[in-house]
């Protein structure tokens, strides 16, 4: 791995100094708790600076010294990069960046899913702390990728599950409550999880791309296929090449939930179709979408043969099943209202980003002793005071906390997500090895766990 420059090594040295200081300030920035800037600050970059990178970088900016950007939309670098007042250098290839700027501490990456771990085993390669939104993988191969080179390289990697950490703490009350036994039996609590469908569409016009977009840069390992405008912007996540849809964007926010409640991820995970699930093809859901995505990711259909359509799943209905005991618990996640609903066989409570309701919780709240025991668990859990989610990330990089979204854990959740979405295009039933990163007894699963755009750039 290559090192920080010594004048690196100082500038995290005077930063670990500076926020371990006990009386230390916060200024509140956009609702999120931040440390008062110090004379030192870290030097941030960020890839992928349109949407979601907007506004990590803003955050990041907050907090370090915001030096470049890199985008494959030099409009988009631009807009952002002119917000720090020429500051802020642009770059079309992160590579470049990564190059150009050997005393850059930190990468924060928000570009499609499938460009992640590409951009992160190069930024950990250089010698950076890495921010990644999630989901960080687009295949479950990938997820051991990343995993040995977070473990071999001992980086600081942040993944962006914002729940565990902001969300006025709604989700981390949830999970402390249901873990205390106030609902029940922690292993026999049942959690159904509702996160909206894809969009169906297509198929669209092809065009050709817009003059401020590298479009090939854009796809990188994915197929070659003719621009369309409904692919290289933020609906990317409607395309298998680039995406897992809603399951692999909303759904590993709540399956993680799920997985910290339990404290625990099994060895074996059966998933299951509880009701429809469907793949669009040409904007409707043809009886064919599925068998012609699955063939298509099998390799027994060309892209050229894939319509320039949406075609994640676009309502869908599976239960995991966390233990094989008749009475174990069960997460069910379906298309439904986003929320979490977390059943006991004493109490019920719900939980998503604006609320959290249930008899337990308003008992709780009208009682001073039981308030102040959940502010203690919630703390446990944590592992100590909580500033938002790009702050522990910084706190992370100083040596004075952990980051609270770890790449292990992102991993678990993200890997099963992965598996319902193989297992509803195989339809049928499947038995995830966590621990093996495969499936049991089942070829054509097992071939899912990759695809053919392997990084064959990225070893």
């Amino acid at each position: 791995m290559v090192r920080h420059t010594t004048q690196s090594e100082a500038r995290r040295a005077f930063l670990k100094r500076s926020l371990a200081y006990v009386g230390l300030p916060f200024l509140y920035l956009s609702g999120r708790a931040t440390a008062e800037p110090v004379n030192e600050r870290l030097n941030v970059a960020l890839i992928g600076a349109g949407g979601r990178g907007d506004a990590i970088g803003a955050q990041a900016a907050a907090l370090g010294n915001m030096m470049a950007c890199a985008d494959v939309n030099r409009r988009s670098a631009g807009i952002f990069a002119a917000k720090y007042r020429g500051k802020c250098q642009t770059f079309r290839d992160y590579r470049q960046m990564l190059d150009s700027l050997p005393d850059l501490d930190a990468v924060l990456i928000a570009t499609p899913d499938h460009w992640h771990v590409p951009m992160a085993l190069e930024a950990m390669r250089a010698g950076k702390a890495v921010y990644c939104e999630k989901p960080l993988t687009l295949t479950i191969a990938e997820g051991r990728l990343i995993g040995d080179a977070v473990q071999q390289s001992g980086a600081v990697f942040q993944v962006g599950m914002q729940q565990r950490s902001e969300c006025n703490d709604f989700f981390l009350q949830a999970v402390a409550i249901a873990r205390s036994g106030r609902l029940g039996d922690p292993s026999k609590l049942n959690i159904q999880a509702g996160v909206g469908t894809a969009e169906r569409g297509g198929p669209f016009a092809i065009a050709d791309p817009p003059s401020e977009l590298d479009y090939e840069q854009w796809l990188g390992t994915a197929p070659y296929v003719p621009y369309c405008e409904n692919r290289a912007n933020w609906r990317f996540r409607w395309w298998v090449d680039y995406s897992g849809g809603q399951i692999t964007d909303w759904g590993v926010h709540h399956l993680d939930i799920g997985l910290w409640i339990w404290g625990v991820c099994p060895a074996k995970i059966r998933i299951e179709k509880s009701g429809p699930c469907t793949f669009p093809l040409g904007g409707v859901d043809l009886p064919n979408g599925r068998q012609q995505v699955r063939d298509y990711l099998l390799g027994r259909l060309p892209v050229s043969a894939m319509p320039a359509s949406y075609n994640v799943a676009h309502e869908f209905d599976v239960t995991f099943r966390m233990d094989d005991r008749a009475d174990g618990g069960r997460f069910r996640l379906t298309s439904g209202i986003n929320e979490i609903i977390i059943t006991g066989e004493r109490a019920r409570i719900r939980v998503n980003r604006g609320s959290l309701t249930g008899k337990p919780v308003e008992e709780i709240r009208m009682d001073r002793t039981e308030s102040e025991r959940l502010a203690e668990e919630v703390e446990t859990l944590y592992g100590g005071p909580r500033h938002g989610h790009m702050r522990n990330f910084f706190d992370a990089i100083a040596g004075i906390a952990q980051p609270i979204a770890d790449v292990g854990s992102h991993l678990n959740c993200v890997n099963l997500c992965h598996a319902a979405n193989i297992a509803m295009l195989l339809d049928r039933p499947l038995t995830f090895l966590t621990r093996e990163d495969q499936f049991e007894a089942d070829d054509e699963a097992n071939q899912l766990c990759q695809r053919s755009q392997a990084h064959s750039n990225f070893p």
